[in-house]
């Protein structure tokens, strides 16, 4: 592994919907960070809303384009393709989307919406 890789997780948030299938969209969205990011990941959470930052090269494509099955932004680091993907279909499957964000730390920034607990 990586040695000094920071890892940050900030925040308290509620969301209702399956939890195996919201535990498997953060899954892929961190795994996606920690492969591309320099030496810092951060995890946001809030009400409705988780977002997974890293201080890599960023997104190689439009995230509607990655976001299609087996698509890689470039060379293979070990991955089918399959993360962005899964996590866009977790988040329309409970009523909500994943889009990209800025972030200070320069690299990706991928914030999945999900309806607020309150909102239910």
């Amino acid at each position: 592994g990586r040695r000094g890789l920071g890892l940050t997780v900030e925040g308290v948030g509620l969301a209702r919907g399956e939890r195996l299938l919201l535990e498997r969209a953060l899954a892929n969205l961190l795994d996606n960070a920690l492969r591309h990011a320099q030496t810092q990941v951060r995890i946001r959470v809030e009400e409705g809303a988780l977002q997974v930052e890293d201080d890599g090269e960023g997104l190689p494509l439009p995230l509607e384009a990655l976001a299609q099955p087996f698509r890689q932004g470039g060379p293979n680091r070990g991955s089918a393709g399959l993360g962005l993907y899964t996590a866009k279909r977790v988040a329309e499957a409970h009523g909500g989307r994943l889009l990209t964000c800025k972030t200070p730390l320069g690299g990706a920034c991928l914030r999945l919406e999900l309806p607020s607990a309150k909102e239910l």
